[in-house]
């Protein structure tokens, strides 16, 4: 407050007073007076106002500044401005009148309310900052922050800790003794009352604002020990906050503006009955707390459980029955695993928990402590079983894709070469054995592993395991593979080398003989090719395309098998000699019409001629066949030189197939008539040939 004027520092303000009084008198007014009232009042006040401003900075610098704690503050009036002079002032007053000067926040973060949001957000309605978490503005919040408001210790800055907070104890000691009944509810505005000014719980003075309160709030509910009730404006699709609903939330400040009342978490019943089954769910014991906020926090982890384990027991239970069923061996832990699935297909989200998975073990295994109030210890042993039987049969199933390779592989016929395959048919019947009792590998992965499963890489003398035998046999496989692909290569060029060599050259050479109509040469050519289609190939004939599928069934895409290697040959080369008869028939066939008796007579004008000289002294199809093979590459003219003696003759294929004889049985009395028809039919094809009188029709009959 300001100190008492002098005398004359009060004469000084009367006449400031006075010419304030004057100025509203005259001013406005266009008379001579008025004009010189105001400008002796401008040219008093030109000399006096510096020392009427004095007034103020020379009381107030007399002053004292005082509060409740401390009757006579030390301050420094500099400058024109009340701020500087004001600001630390007020900061020793509040931190020696409230509780909060405990929170401090490092520089350069200012907490503005904003920041409580992000905070909640960032690690209070989580309790942690996950690992895997991305960078965010809650996340940078929270750690900015945390530290300021006690609710993450040094050295664990991602996990949420408020168990030295003296504000969440404050809260916690008013509302627990506050609300005996633990049904009644407590409006939010007393919270708000008796933490935020003075004169709060045990007569301290809180001073937190608003939101930091809503923060401790919401760690109270971390904790299990209230629930928050919230109005309708909340946007949220229920009306109470609790541990089971905290981490779906979004919270905004409308959310944090909804909260209205605020009840104690009911201290949760038949909990040291759950507990030792808990302590077998869960995997780990369980310390025997009557602490609300302990025992919240393991029925969080139980619905966690629950709601994970769900999806995933039900696909343990229905995998494990397939893969027995494939196996063709009887089911091992899969009642087990079935039961388990249904236990964790309890909806444990209403908050009635415990009873319902008391429930559950009841209908399920039917224990009795649901019942009787009271847990048995051959219960609890006799779940612990059955959870270590499921989750062995869940590692067992980690290894399915082997386990269905390695049934594919005993089952697969090793009917080949039996003295080569030997060793691979020994692994085979080591591994079905294995297969056929698999209960104690179940029971033990260790032995899984190294007795039926196997080594990557394979170890040196390693056998009778699922690997080993993979490996010896795709050794064995990629051998024959070649072998196969390779044997039929080469039958596959010996049919092309028919359609591509000389003899298809003099082919197409004697097709220019009219004589030798019509060209077969095409057709030949497009049948032979068709032949090679019909030889087994590979279509990805590599060997990593043949190990990459054999590492998970016996067979290649090819579809080649140590039992079929055989028939695939034997195809490929009755191919190779059906093709090699149906050319040597064909060609046969052409050449045969240059032993025709008229033919012959006719190419008889043409001695002199080495191409026809030749032609006639060949005797044999295969003589003329060699001959015209040799000679045809050097001669041009081939085909020009035979029709010049041969250009008149025309040769008719004739089909026996044509014939149609009046009769299909015949008696020893018939066979002249039926002569008579045949040379009837051949009559009649000479007759069909056109031509003038020199034309020489000549049958060949195929």
């Amino acid at each position: 407050m300001p100190e008492e004027l002098t005398n004359e520092e009060r004469g000084r303000l009367l006449d400031f007073t006075a010419y304030r009084k004057l100025v509203s008198s005259w001013q406005g007014k266009d008379t001579e007076d008025a004009v010189t009232v105001i400008n002796w009042i401008a040219n008093t006040l030109q000399t006096e106002i510096g020392k009427i401003v004095r007034i103020i900075d020379s009381s107030y610098g007399r002053g004292r500044v005082a509060s409740l704690q401390q009757a006579n503050l030390d301050f420094h009036v500099a400058g024109e401005k009340l701020a500087p002079m004001l600001e630390p002032l007020v900061d020793r007053v509040l931190t020696s009148c409230y509780e909060s000067r405990l929170i401090t926040f490092d520089p350069p973060f200012f907490f503005r309310n904003e920041e409580a949001v992000k905070v909640i957000n960032g690690i209070v309605k989580t309790g942690e900052i996950p690992r895997s978490a991305k960078p965010n503005q809650n996340i940078s919040a929270a750690q900015n922050f945390g530290f300021g408001l006690n609710i993450i210790r040094r050295g664990a800055e991602r996990t949420l800790d408020a168990s030295d907070n003296p504000f969440v104890h404050a809260i916690w000691q008013f509302i627990d003794n506050h609300l005996v009944d633990e049904r009644q509810p407590m409006n939010i505005e007393t919270i708000y009352k008796n933490f935020r000014g003075l004169n709060g719980p045990a007569g301290k003075h809180y001073g937190l604002t608003r939101r930091i309160i809503q923060i401790y709030l919401v760690c109270l509910t971390r904790q299990g020990r209230i629930r928050l009730a919230v109005g309708p404006r909340s946007g949220l699709s229920f009306s109470t906050i609790d541990y089971s609903n905290l981490a779906e939330i979004d919270f905004s400040a409308r959310v944090l503006d909804s909260l209205t009342e605020i009840q104690k978490v009911t201290r949760p019943e038949n909990w040291e009955v759950l507990q030792p089954y808990a302590e077998k769910l869960l995997g780990q014991s369980l310390a025997a707390v009557q602490d609300d906020a302990a025992i919240a926090s393991y029925r969080a982890r139980l619905r966690e459980l629950f709601a994970s384990g769900s999806a995933e027991s039900r696909r343990v239970a229905d995998t494990a029955e397939r893969l027995f069923a494939t196996l063709g061996v009887a089911p091992i832990y899969v009642s087990d695993a079935q039961q388990i699935a249904a236990l964790y297909q309890t909806d444990l989200a209403d908050g009635n928990d415990i009873d319902r998975v008391l429930h559950a073990l009841c209908e399920i295994f039917g224990y009795q402590a649901f019942t009787n109030g009271r847990a048995e210890r051959s219960e609890v042993d006799d779940l612990g079983n059955r959870l270590r039987d499921y989750q062995n049969l869940q590692r067992f199933l980690v290894y399915e894709t082997e386990l269905r390779t390695a049934d594919r592989y005993v089952k697969h016929d090793l009917s080949g070469d039996r003295g080569a395959l030997r060793d691979i048919v020994m692994q085979q019947r080591a591994v079905a054995d294995k297969l056929k009792n698999l209960q104690p590998l179940i029971d033990e992965e260790v032995r899984l592993r190294t007795e039926l499963i196997g080594s990557t890489p394979l170890q040196p003398g390693e056998r009778g395991t699922i690997r080993a035998l993979i490996t010896s046999y795709t050794e064995s496989y990629l051998a024959l593979h070649d072998d196969v692909l390779n044997k039929i290569d080469d039958e596959c060029r010996a049919i092309l080398a028919l359609v591509e060599g000389a003899e298809m050259r003099m082919l197409r050479a004697l097709e220019d003989v009219n004589a030798l109509q019509p060209a077969i040469s095409g057709q030949l050519n497009e049948y032979l090719r068709a032949l090679t289609n019909e030889l087994f190939t590979c279509p990805a004939a590599s060997h990593d395309s043949v190990r990459r599928q054999l590492a998970t069934e016996p067979v290649h895409v090819c579809g080649l098998t140590f039992a079929n290697a055989v028939e695939h040959l034997g195809n490929a080369r009755a191919k190779r000699e059906f093709a090699q008869q149906r050319w040597d028939e064909a060609i046969d066939l052409k050449l045969a019409v240059f032993f025709n008796t008229a033919v012959r007579e006719r190419l008889e004008q043409g001695r002199g001629d080495p191409l026809i000289e030749g032609m006639l002294g060949s005797t044999t199809t295969a003589e003329l066949r060699a001959f015209l093979v040799q000679v045809v590459s050097d001669t041009p003219d081939f085909a020009d030189r035979i029709n010049r003696y041969l250009k008149r003759i025309v040769v008719k294929p004739v089909r026996l197939a044509d014939f149609k004889p009046t009769m299909s049985t015949v008696e020893s009395g018939q066979i002249a008539a039926l002569a008579h028809e045949f040379q009837q039919f051949l009559e009649d094809q000479l007759r069909s040939v056109e031509g003038d009188s020199d034309t020489l029709p000549v049958l060949q009959i195929e």
